[in-house]
């Protein structure tokens, strides 16, 4: 199961900000996705796309993947927006991104964060 955590840190890493190798980053990942949301989220854009592009390339039925999406909007991995009648997603980056969206991570995260060097707000409720 890590592996897949693994995998997308390495991911989120190549993003500008990155996100540093560390246990600390897999256990922020193991909060904020499950094991197939860890698996959706290594085949998602880093930049906006229409449903339809990613079912596309994912060979996915759209509505099934609306669900998917959304739920992992709702936790701020995603990045969702209605534009000219259509859904955009993409993949959220660690750093802007999970703590500025996300709304229920878990406390044992706190020490997980420590590697970024500040605790961010949202764990701080």
């Amino acid at each position: 199961m890590s592996e897949v955590y693994r995998k997308l840190r390495e991911k989120l890493d190549n993003i500008p900000i990155g996100l540093p190798e560390s246990e600390g980053a897999i256990d922020i990942l193991k909060n904020l996705f499950t094991p197939e949301e860890a698996e959706l989220a290594l085949k998602l854009p880093i930049v906006t796309k229409s449903l339809g592009e990613i079912a596309a390339e994912l060979r996915e039925d759209p509505v099934t993947l609306m669900k998917k999406l959304d739920s992992m909007a709702d936790r701020g991995t995603v990045l969702v927006i209605e534009k000219e009648g259509k859904r955009l997603y993409r993949l959220l980056p660690s750093v802007v991104g999970f703590w500025e969206t996300a709304e229920k991570v878990d406390k044992k995260v706190l020490t997980a964060a420590e590697f970024l060097g500040k605790t961010p707000k949202v764990l701080m409720n």
